[in-house]
């Protein structure tokens, strides 16, 4: 159930939302400043959102399943730090649910994915960057436009890295 769930909320979801969005609302000539934020807003709620919230309550109320069934673990010792792993993961979680509504938290809550992906290994390969910040518009010339294309984060100060955005 586990996996079928991770899918579902990081993948089929989120893209079934983007084609409804782009299908039943009038965008204009679809580029990557339309695009973009179209994905990222509705992978935001569904990958950030919807997933750790749900797997941040779950490992609050129940931090036996993702030790033993997760993690492998089988002693008690875990369960305190996954419940506080649960209470960290449902933060997240909610910044993801109400960047539906306040759009200038997309960026954020995004980071927060492309920077958990940079410490799996599974990943990126090594010496690689990970894969998720491109698919985001991270990198490259789809960012600098989005940035520029949304007045909500104008307060972003672009450097050559995301990494090292600073909020000002």
């Amino acid at each position: 159930m586990y996996v079928p769930m991770v899918i579902a909320l990081m993948l089929v979801v989120p893209l079934i939302f983007v084609a409804g969005q782009l299908l039943l609302n009038q965008h204009g000539m679809l580029t990557a400043v339309t695009i973009i934020p179209i994905i990222a807003k509705w992978y935001v709620f569904w990958a950030v959102g919807a997933r750790l919230g749900l797997a941040g309550l779950r490992q609050i109320i129940q931090p036996r399943y993702t030790a033993q069934t997760i993690l492998g673990i089988k002693s008690e010792d875990p369960l305190l730090l996954v419940r506080e792993l649960g209470i960290a993961n449902t933060a997240i979680g909610s910044i993801g649910l109400a960047a539906l509504f306040v759009p200038s938290w997309v960026l954020p809550a995004a980071q927060q994915i492309a920077e958990r992906c940079h410490g799996v290994g599974s990943v990126r390969g090594p010496g690689a960057g990970a894969l998720l910040p491109g698919a985001l518009g991270y990198d490259g010339d789809a960012f600098r436009l989005w940035i520029e294309h949304d007045p909500g984060l104008a307060a972003l100060q672009l450097t050559d890295h995301p990494r090292n955005l600073v909020l000002q």
